[in-house]
């Protein structure tokens, strides 16, 4: 990915011009602000994660960035910046990775159960050498009513340490009937007031 300096460039004249305002920053680099084809970046986007490692082309020289932030208008959900965070790939770093569900479980094809996921990613711990940009979990594994598997479950490399709570559930398997009661105790909870804004 190529980036451009922007030290002096303000944002909303880089917007106008079909570009991305963006800083770099990190342990062992000075905060720099760059600009992005507006274009190029989003297109790349589809295809980056937490975990994904860029290589960002600057003043002839290659930075090892995450993307570590990423700023829309709330209004038509543009992207308006961006936060990369430069790496130092003697140190372990933490990073959000995404879960890549695979199977067809026997709880939900053979006992009518219901899939519930209920997180899409992890955080773990290593280095930048170490990182993926996904976690596949295997839910052919969940055979039965009530059947989960935990953050503990997941299968990473040995130089990865996951951050989560080893007893949190990922993705479990419920009843038909468990589902229906949460759906409707839901819709006729009480509304909570929010409180007055300062």
């Amino acid at each position: 990915m190529t980036a451009v300096k922007a030290e002096n460039a303000k944002a909303k004249d880089l917007r106008k011009s079909g570009f991305i305002p963006a800083i770099v920053y990190g342990p062992k680099s000075e905060t720099i602000r760059i600009k992005l084809d507006y274009l190029y970046f989003v297109k790349a986007l589809r295809n980056i994660s937490g975990g994904t490692m860029i290589d960002l082309s600057l003043d002839g020289k290659v930075i090892t960035v995450l993307l570590h932030e990423l700023q829309r208008d709330p209004v038509t959900e543009r992207v308006v910046h961006v936060d990369f965070y430069a790496l130092d790939t003697t140190k372990p770093i933490h990073a959000t990775i995404p879960l890549h569900f695979e199977g067809d479980p026997e709880g939900v094809r053979i006992h009518n159960g219901i899939l519930v996921k209920v997180k899409d990613s992890v955080e773990v711990k290593c280095l930048s050498k170490d990182l993926m940009s996904s976690i596949i979990v295997d839910i052919n594994c969940l055979t039965e009513i009530n059947s989960a598997i935990h953050v503990a479950d997941l299968k990473v490399a040995d130089s990865v340490t996951l951050v989560d709570n080893p007893e949190l559930v990922i993705v479990h398997v419920v009843s038909p009937k468990v589902s229906v009661e949460e759906t409707t105790t839901t819709e006729v909870a009480t509304p909570t007031a929010e409180a007055p804004k300062e």
